[in-house]
């Protein structure tokens, strides 16, 4: 964060604990109706909520997702909470969630640690730092009623609206894959619904990640060995109902599968 909160503590509290409970209860806030947020409240309030949904139960982030619609924009991050991070092939329940929108993406996960120090890690120290892409699929969920237009920085207070991640085949020869051309599919119920080829925002994923990494490093005093930061969808978001199949297919690399039940 480059910038301090505008908004008092004990409003940030009070906004977090709003969207705690609408997470517990399943019901809908509508961000139009609450105050006004700045980036830096935003990211206050992410923080508040991950120390209360997991932090305080001994639980540790290791899974982020990162994103922007242009290389002119400042991504946004945001943490995963560790309860929703899942291998290929899990069920999932629509009972905890309000919503299940299906992203394909593509994650980058670190094979040494990265520690705090006096300036930023450079480009090819984070390459070397990186063993490994995946396949995943995110998972959109969302406190917010109006999630797809929210009311500024609201849809980055609530985790950027993650719900789950899954995670799909590892590539260790990740530095010659291709993505600019990269193909993707996503099936539901063995029923081809989307096909795109180069459809990364960025058109190559790794553009996000100097940044990000480096906004992670100052946040978290540190990142650790293991840690895996997905990037975007390639498709949008489709969303999926008790019953489906979901299967994200990036052809020539792999793929990763979840179920989803009632």
């Amino acid at each position: 964060m480059t910038s301090a909160p505008t908004l008092p503590s004990d409003v940030l509290d009070t906004l977090a604990q709003q969207l705690l409970q609408a997470r517990k209860d399943q019901q809908w806030l509508t961000s139009g109706t609450l105050p006004g947020l700045t980036e830096a409240d935003a990211y206050a309030i992410q923080q508040r909520v991950s120390a209360q949904l997991w932090e305080q139960q001994g639980q540790r982030t290791g899974a982020w997702k990162s994103g922007t619609g242009s290389i002119d924009v400042t991504p946004t991050v945001a943490p995963i909470w560790p309860a929703r991070v899942f291998p290929t092939g899990a069920t999932l329940s629509m009972a905890d969630y309000q919503l299940i929108g299906a992203e394909a993406e593509i994650a980058y996960r670190l094979g040494s640690d990265l520690p705090l120090r006096d300036g930023d890690y450079s480009e090819e120290e984070l390459r070397a730092a990186i063993d490994a892409a995946h396949v995943v699929i995110e998972t959109i969920d969302s406190r917010l009623q109006d999630w797809q237009s929210p009311a500024p920085f609201w849809g980055l207070a609530d985790n950027a609206v993650n719900g789950a991640f899954v995670i799909g085949t590892e590539v260790s020869d990740w530095q010659a894959l291709n993505l600019p051309a990269q193909a993707v599919e996503v099936w539901i119920n063995d029923e081809l619904k989307i096909s795109k080829t180069g459809s990364h925002a960025l058109g190559e994923p790794w553009l996000l990640m100097p940044w990000t990494l480096n906004h992670l490093i100052r946040r978290q005093q540190g990142l650790r060995k293991g840690d895996i930061i997905t990037t975007g969808s390639w498709m949008g978001s489709l969303q999926v109902k008790a019953g489906d199949s979901v299967r994200v297919n990036f052809p020539g690399i792999g793929e990763a599968t979840m179920q989803i039940s009632a």
